[in-house]
């Protein structure tokens, strides 16, 4: 074999297994009442939360992975308009399944799901 065999199905598992730990922090979301609504309108992503129990609009780490493609994985930092609306516009359009991840600073509780781009209706990460 002259190529080499990417690594992104162990990578990938190995995210899963991460995300069976972090069913504590998905729980404490559940309990505050969280959650979000993820779409998308050519290269902009639009991130409804609901904040539950929260006082305010947290600024959110939002953690994009991609399913076979690991190069494409990126994180932003956002911050929500008055209405709660986290917007992120990229220099691309965004294609295929993305499993995304929402956090606050401290990592207290996390929001995730699975979003397959582009959609302009919204898929709702905690089901």
């Amino acid at each position: 074999m002259d190529n080499q065999v990417s690594l992104v199905a162990e990578d990938y598992y190995k995210k899963g297994k991460g995300i069976n730990v972090d069913l504590t922090k998905i729980n404490v979301a559940r309990e505050l009442g969280l959650n979000a609504a993820v779409s998308s309108a050519g290269d902009t992503i639009l991130i409804k939360f609901q904040k539950g129990q929260l006082p305010h609009y947290p600024a959110l780490t939002a953690t994009f992975t991609h399913r076979t493609l690991p190069d494409r994985d990126f994180e932003k930092l956002l911050t929500a308009d008055a209405k709660g609306t986290y917007r992120l516009t990229l220099d691309h359009d965004v294609q295929g399944p993305w499993f995304v991840e929402l956090q606050p600073h401290d990592q207290a509780w996390m929001v995730q799901g699975r979003v397959t781009f582009p959609t302009e209706t919204d898929v709702v990460l905690l089901d």
